[in-house]
C-alpha cells in the first residue's frame, strides 16, 4: 500500500482566462483533487513536466510489478537473468526514493 494518491492523474490545463497573457499553468488530478500543478511561462519542459508527473502512479506501478517479477528467491539474477542486476538495483532505488525507503 502506498501513501500517495491513487492514480490515475490526469493533466488537465487552467483556463486561460484565468491567467496572465504570458502564464499558464497545467494541473494534476486525481478523481477531483488536485494533486499538484505545474505553472510558469508556457515552454515544452513545463509541459512535458506536467505530463510526467501525471503519469507517476502509473510508472510507480509499473516499476514495482518489475522489481517483484525479477528479484527474491527463484527469480533471475544478474547470472542468468535477461534483467541485468543493476537494472533492478536501479529501480529499487527509484522505488525507495519515491517511498522514502518504506516497503510496500
Amino acid at each position: 500500500m502506498s501513501a500517495h494518491t491513487p492514480g490515475p492523474w490526469q493533466a488537465e490545463e487552467e483556463d486561460q482566462h484565468l491567467l496572465s497573457p504570458d502564464q499558464f499553468r497545467i494541473w494534476i488530478n486525481a478523481e477531483g483533487l488536485h494533486v499538484a500543478y505545474v505553472d510558469g511561462p508556457r515552454n515544452v519542459e513545463r509541459v512535458a513536466n506536467a505530463r510526467l508527473t501525471a503519469a507517476a502512479p502509473d510508472l510507480f506501478a509499473a516499476l514495482q510489478a518489475l522489481v517483484a517479477e525479477l528479484d527474491g528467491p527463484g527469480k533471475p539474477d544478474s547470472s542468468d537473468s535477461y534483467a541485468p542486476e543493476h537494472f533492478v538495483t536501479a529501480a529499487k532505488a527509484a522505488i525507495a526514493k519515491a517511498t522514502n525507503g518504506a516497503s510496500k
